[in-house]
């Protein structure tokens, strides 16, 4: 499930080692709205436990600025306090697949965990 997060939770979350995904939204993104669900379900389906997380880029320009996210739909994946990955707008379901296995298959610790 993504949840939203503060500004201060999202900084403090990137920094730690475990594997993020930061999902850049907003209020009158229809297209955002949709992806969230899609991605949702990739999430609770092939990677149930990894850290996901919903900022509004409309609530929160200052944050998106300082990701450099300029349009939503964008979703960042960081792994050991680094960004990994990044996709915007247009996004094909199993590019974000492929680069979540890589980010938790290479993640200290996470590899061990077994796939429902």
């Amino acid at each position: 499930m993504i949840t939203k997060a503060p500004t201060e939770q999202l900084e403090a979350l990137i920094a730690r080692d475990e594997p993020l995904l930061a999902y850049f939204s907003g209020q009158r993104c229809t297209v955002c709205h949709a992806l969230l669900q899609k991605v949702e379900d990739l999430l609770r389906s092939d990677f149930p436990g990894l850290k996901a997380i919903e900022i509004d880029a409309e609530l929160r320009p200052a944050v998106a600025g300082q990701h450099l996210v300029f349009t939503v739909p964008t979703i960042i994946l960081f792994s050991g306090g680094k960004e990994i990955c990044r996709f915007g707008r247009n996004l094909a379901m199993q590019q974000l697949r492929h680069q979540l296995e890589l980010m938790v298959s290479s993640s200290p610790g996470e590899s061990d965990q077994p796939k429902d």
